[in-house]
């Protein structure tokens, strides 16, 4: 026979259930707060509990309730699911991921658990690992167009255009005006270079619902770009952004378009704007009591100076941390651990490893992202500060390196690929099989500076006996003394580009189609470094084999000089 006081229980959860049930909010919360004090390890009132609060709005509220829930019932599918959601929503979606993934594992044939990790996934940057729970979202039915559309997109992240259009047409026979697929269709077939079906597709977005403006211009104004037809993609850009003057997507592209172009002293006001964008709001870096540094007077002063890029950015902008510390008090400066003991020897300058919580902890009157220093010196094309070298290497180290590098002949440091985590690393670099073109160019000893190189590849740089240094560049440093033992460095655009531009040697970069902003258009040298030069992909022609020749060509007529 059931116990007094557990039939009062059951119906006291019966009676709250039916105010939840009639939308009387409020007052469910009453009730199953009420049970919660005489019961606290009944899961099925904290997860309720948890619902309650996030309807109502109360998400701190929420969390602690679900976290309860959870703790007393960790396999709890709707807990996990409701907890991942309710993260995302605030903006923590790397918190979210691990109770998404718990909810899959426990509904692993439920389709829209596969579906929504993907899409967190995606969201995160992983798109590898996007792709692999969309395919299993289709493995439970192959007839949604949703998760057709959005494995399309990650299977375009990923370098696999052809299987993403196809993705895209499965998507539109299903439903032959699905907007979303008509616009990812015409980003795949932008990038496979069919640029008039690439127009099509987002005319088509347009047609079908004219409240996707945004997305429309936006397409068409990148495939503009990819046209070199300037001025109808700004013609594009400034509609949009009249339309939605708040687009941060639309604020972006103008600003990488504008800089490309040259127009400096508008791109770097646009180019603030990075930090709405998904990929920086996920950085906690900006997020200081202090105030952004917008030239004020710093005498006595300290500003703290981040480095919110990749290396080879750190690279190109530290020039202007030296004038920063003539008119500083202090300049503190966060950087990648790995250019640490690189710059730890610009006089002046406090280096810290890149650490966002010491960060806080810090004493500083101003705080600056790195790249920003640009916008408020006022920094055009003409007047970027490009005196080389402005970063100082380690004699001693160099003289060892020289022991290393002695070998007779021109020596030329050769890079062929970039961070494999990088997005662009598939088309920025090149197959090392390509490079055969310059190895046999008499009087030319070669060396590796290329780090993580796969099996293939070592093969390779052993039949062509090239002198593998990597093994021995245990950081950015042995890479600086190897380079100054060099004659010229010929690399893909990566960090031992910047790094050789910086310290003033001889170094040439190849070049990518569609072209990165910084290397401008058309130009085979860079303002940004007086000893490169660059080779770029043509526009009708972007692939590599062309480059290589023109390189071969190049490195010869410079071997027959030096040899009189």
């Amino acid at each position: 026979m059931m116990a007094k006081g557990e039939q009062s229980l059951i119906k006291a959860k019966q009676k709250a259930s039916q105010l939840l049930q009639s939308n009387r909010l409020a007052d469910a919360w009453s009730a199953f707060e009420a049970i919660s004090r005489q019961a606290p390890g009944y899961y099925e009132v904290w997860l309720n509990m948890g619902a309650i609060a996030a309807m109502q709005g109360q998400f701190e509220r929420a969390e602690s309730s679900l976290r309860r829930a959870l703790t007393l019932k960790s396999d709890l599918p709707q807990g996990n699911i409701n907890m991942a959601r309710l993260l995302m929503m605030r903006g923590r979606s790397e918190e979210a991921l691990p109770y998404l993934q718990n909810y899959v594992k426990l509904q692993p044939n439920v389709q829209e658990g596969h579906y929504q990790l993907g899409a967190l996934l995606d969201s995160l940057g992983n798109a590898v690992a996007a792709e692999h729970s969309f395919r299993d979202a289709l493995a439970l039915g192959e007839n949604n167009p949703v998760v057709l559309v959005a494995l399309a997109r990650v299977l375009r992240s990923n370098g696999k255009h052809e299987e993403a259009r196809d993705r895209c047409l499965q998507a539109l026979q299903l439903q032959p005006n699905a907007v979303a697929a008509y616009l990812e269709l015409g980003n795949i077939v932008r990038e496979l270079r069919d640029f008039d079906e690439a127009l099509r597709c987002y005319q088509r977005v347009i047609e079908l619902d004219p409240n996707q403006r945004e997305s429309h211009l936006m397409g068409m104004a990148q495939t503009y770009t990819d046209l070199l037809r300037f001025d109808e993609a700004l013609n594009c850009y400034e509609a949009l952004l009249r339309t939605n003057p708040n687009s941060v997507s639309g604020h972006w592209n103008y600003a990488l378009l504008l800089l490309l172009l040259g127009r400096y002293k508008e791109g770097w006001d646009e180019y603030e704007w990075r930090w709405q964008t998904p990929l920086w709001q996920r950085q906690p870096w900006g997020k200081f009591d202090k105030p952004l540094w917008n030239g004020e007077p710093l005498t006595n002063r300290t500003i703290l100076v981040y480095a919110e890029q990749g290396l080879g950015d750190a690279i190109q902008f530290v020039r202007y941390l030296q004038p920063l510390i003539a008119q500083a008090g202090q300049v503190v400066f966060h950087c990648p651990k790995e250019l640490m003991g690189l710059f730890k020897r610009i006089s002046g300058l406090q280096v810290e490893v890149r650490d966002y919580n010491m960060a806080r902890q810090q004493s500083f009157d101003f705080h600056l992202p790195l790249v920003s220093l640009a916008r408020i010196m006022g920094t055009t094309v003409e007047t970027i500060p490009a005196d080389v070298p402005y970063l100082q290497t380690d004699s001693e180290r160099v003289d060892l390196w020289s022991r290393r590098i002695k070998h007779e002949g021109f020596k030329v440091g050769l890079v062929w690929g970039g961070a494999v985590n990088n997005p662009s690393n598939r088309i920025r670099s090149v197959a090392l099989e390509l490079l055969a073109p310059l190895i046999n160019i008499s009087g030319v000893v070669f060396y590796s500076l290329q780090k993580g190189v796969e099996s293939e590849s070592k093969r390779v740089v052993e039949e062509w006996n090239i002198i593998d240094l990597a093994p021995e560049l245990n950081d950015f440093e042995d890479t600086v003394a190897a380079i100054e033992n060099l004659d010229l460095v010929i690399t893909v655009d990566t960090a031992v580009a910047h790094l050789a531009g910086a310290l003033g040697r001889p170094v040439w970069t190849l070049i990518y189609q569609p072209t990165e902003w910084r290397w401008l258009l058309w130009r085979d040298d860079s303002p940004w470094y007086p000893t490169m030069r660059l080779f770029r992909q043509s526009f009708e022609e972007p692939c590599w084999p062309p480059v290589i020749e023109r390189v071969a060509e190049a490195l010869r007529q410079v071997v027959e000089q030096k040899r009189g």
